[in-house]
């Protein structure tokens, strides 16, 4: 965690509420320019919410953090609540709650596509692959696979996006993978 904040900003106060009891940690800049301090102090909190939960502060932002709020802050939390939506869609389905400023994020769980007929067409069907096992009374399951159609021979790729064919590529020009 110190990592992490350390790339947002230079000053974080956590915040946690459990019941009666209130905590607070706080990240100062001076401990995390000290490579060999890794303990915090934990205080008890004087604030308290309305219901349980965990709140995280970043502050003193670093430039380039900065930066990304400044230039769309509506497109950066719309990105960063689809990141969380995606990322913890089964913590999150499962009754945690993530709010970004006050506003609930919604799961948004990944489906992997079953296609076993391929709609008559010459395309490969498509199936993930399962793998199941018990490891010393550990139940593993891995389910790897796409979560959206193999594209068809009407679309191409431009930039690593599907585009309908007759777009002129010719015109365009995209870092990355080229145009097939």
């Amino acid at each position: 965690m110190k990592r992490a904040i350390f790339k947002m900003g230079q000053h974080c106060l956590i915040s946690s509420q459990n019941g009666d009891n209130k905590y607070d940690v706080e990240f100062t800049p001076d401990w995390i320019a000290d490579e060999q301090q890794w303990k915090l102090p934990v205080q008890a909190s004087k604030k308290s919410f309305k219901e349980d939960g965990t709140t995280v502060v970043v502050g003193e932002l670093n430039p380039a953090i900065s930066k990304r709020f400044g230039e769309d802050e509506k497109s950066f939390k719309a990105q960063l609540e689809r990141m969380v939506a995606t990322n913890y869609a089964f913590i999150i389905d499962k009754g945690f709650d993530v709010k970004i400023n006050g506003d609930t994020v919604k799961p948004r769980p990944t489906h992997l596509v079953f296609d076993k007929k391929a709609g008559g067409t010459k395309r490969p069907a498509i199936q993930p692959f399962i793998f199941k096992t018990k490891v010393d009374g550990v139940e593993v399951f891995l389910a790897v696979g796409f979560t959206r159609p193999i594209p068809s021979p009407d679309e191409e790729f431009l930039g690593g996006f599907p585009q309908p064919r007759g777009l002129n590529t010719q015109l365009l020009h995209f870092s990355g993978r080229p145009p097939r």
